[in-house]
């Protein structure tokens, strides 16, 4: 092995050490009741045998269900290990980042793409999530992409379309977010770099990449496609995978653009704190568009002056990362808040440290030194919240039983939650059915579905993720209340969870009640945890 490759490989080693170290440090305050509990949840029913989609409803690809089932199925199914691993597929994308970086920048430079993306991700609740490992399996792709421009070997184009195809896999939208994004760069920049008199050259070249790529991200997708089609319905397939997140996701889950700024918003009633960093998220959410305007601009002016055949590689690596990111921004455009911010944040990252390294003047360094500093200033508050309120906070509570070591919360809200758990636990026989909803199910939020997990109780219905426009609807509460019977469901667990509104149609009364009904005729209130209400079914 060359000198070369060892330092490399024992930077690598240093980078995911730190980046460990930084991410476990404060991960075990306070749970996610709902998007984590549809990760670990939904890797627990299908390590039970249930198949997505036919057996549990989601919106989820369902390869983080099987692969997080695997590991948890080695080393324990509790929420501690579920966080280890997650912190493990954290650090994938800003390692894959920084090989980009190292490539292209071959200097001291690329560790701060790595630092950034790894500042960025702790700031959001990526636990029990397949964000990280399909935005990994993504960068990958453009990664490998990259190394077909520049060394022209046809097996980095083929392990380029397989990593897209495995993207696909954990998100969906991801997969085709990166297949489209390598072939828009590639139709690109052939068209600008290829002799234009020489048609026949120009497509024969087309016909040798783009074909290759596509052929091997679809043998990649294959297995999973077939296997789905073949075990599953395609009526469940098309309504939990098309119709709800194109027609129902945006209408129930959609947040509004943050106003830069925030001109002409009122901010009575908040105080100085929230009110700064309010201020700091309306202007980052934009950050990446900023980003994405300044590259654009620059690669717009290596096509007019004709310089991109200087470099002809890095004009291609900033336009693959630059169509990747405006298109990875859509995700923000319908929920725009941090964790789906992010995959285009990571991109938006790598581009400015490579406009800081290509800058040679002062000024404009200084700008990006601005603008890293502004993007870092909430995660690096958030993780010293974290970190505090994990170690340090006086009325930090630990939990103690077993699938919640070393996981903590504030203690008011914690020890009701651990006694509502334990009293299932010790109730309920370990083969019964439960049903977690809310107090009311004409509108929803979410649900806790934490607590099937929790309590090793299982769900009566398919439907143990609650999810505004589908348990909100007349069909699917008469499916709901059918479970009931069933299932000869005895105990139901209501919690509050709808104090929480959005400025989306969930917030909504549906008319339908249902499930309401049903539950107030057959069930009487049995015990109270705090906002947990334990219901039992009426003895006639």
């Amino acid at each position: 092995m060359d000198r070369d490759k060892k330092k490399l490989y024992l930077s690598i080693i240093i980078l995911l050490a730190l980046g460990f170290l930084y991410l476990y440090l404060g991960s075990n305050f306070k749970l996610n009741i709902y998007d984590e509990a549809i990760g670990i949840y939904g890797a627990k029913r299908v390590a039970q045998g249930d198949l997505p989609y036919k057996d549990f409803w989601t919106l989820y690809a369902p390869g983080y269900f099987y692969f997080l089932a695997f590991l948890l199925n080695i080393i324990g199914w509790t929420i501690s290990n579920e966080r280890i691993i997650s912190i493990i597929f954290m650090l994938i994308p800003p390692i894959f980042a920084f090989l980009i970086a190292k490539k292209y920048l071959k200097n001291n430079y690329a560790p701060w793409v790595f630092i950034l993306i790894v500042i960025w991700t702790g700031y959001c609740s990526f636990y029990g999530k397949s964000i990280p490992i399909a935005l990994g399996f993504g960068i990958l792709s453009i990664f490998l992409a990259y190394l077909y421009n520049e060394k022209k070997k046809i097996l980095y184009l083929i392990f380029s379309g397989i990593t897209t195809g495995l993207t696909a896999y954990f998100r969906l939208e991801f997969g085709a977010y990166v297949f489209v994004s390598v072939i828009l760069s590639m139709l690109i920049f052939t068209f600008l770099t290829i002799d234009k008199n020489d048609n026949k050259g120009c497509i024969g070249l087309l016909l040798k990449n783009i074909p290759f790529y596509t052929i091997f991200t679809i043998l990649a997708f294959l297995p999973m496609a077939l296997y789905l089609m073949l075990n599953v319905p395609m009526k469940d397939l098309y309504e939990q995978l098309i119709y709800a997140p194109s027609k129902i996701y945006p209408k129930v889950r959609s947040l509004p653009l943050p106003v830069p700024f925030l001109i002409g918003v009122d901010m009575s009633g908040y105080t100085k704190i929230r009110f700064i960093e309010l201020f700091v998220d309306s202007i980052v959410f934009y950050f990446p568009l900023i980003v994405y305007i300044i590259i654009g601009l620059k690669l717009g002016l290596n096509v007019i002056k004709k310089e991109f055949n200087s470099n002809p590689h890095g004009f291609f690596i900033r336009l693959l990362l630059l169509i990747s990111g405006i298109i990875f921004y859509s995700q923000a455009s319908v929920r725009s808040e941090k964790e789906h911010l992010f995959s285009t944040m990571a991109i938006a990252l790598i581009l400015l440290v490579i406009l800081f390294y290509e800058s040679k003047k002062k000024f404009p360094k200084y700008i990006y030194i601005g603008l890293i500093i502004v993007s870092l200033l909430m995660p690096l508050e958030n993780r010293a919240k974290m970190i505090y309120k994990s170690y340090f906070a006086k009325d930090t509570y630990w939990y103690k039983s077993h699938e919640l070591k070393c996981i903590c919360d504030s203690k008011q809200t914690a020890v009701n939650f651990e006694n509502a758990i334990n009293y299932i636990k010790n109730t309920v026989p370990i083969n019964e059915k439960i049903f977690v909803g809310n107090y009311f199910h004409d509108r929803i939020l979410l649900n806790d579905l934490m607590f099937y997990f929790l309590t090793d109780r299982d769900a009566c219905t398919k439907y143990h993720e609650l999810h505004p426009g589908v348990a909100t609807t007349e069909k699917v509460q008469k499916e709901i209340v059918a479970d009931f019977q069933k299932k000869d469901v005895k105990y139901i667990v209501l919690c509050e969870n709808n104090e929480f509104v959005e400025p989306n149609k969930s917030s909504l009364s549906s008319g339908v009640f249902i499930l309401d009904k049903h539950i107030h005729a057959n069930f009487e209130l049995h015990k109270k945890f705090g906002t947990y209400q334990i219901w039992k079914r009426k003895i006639n």
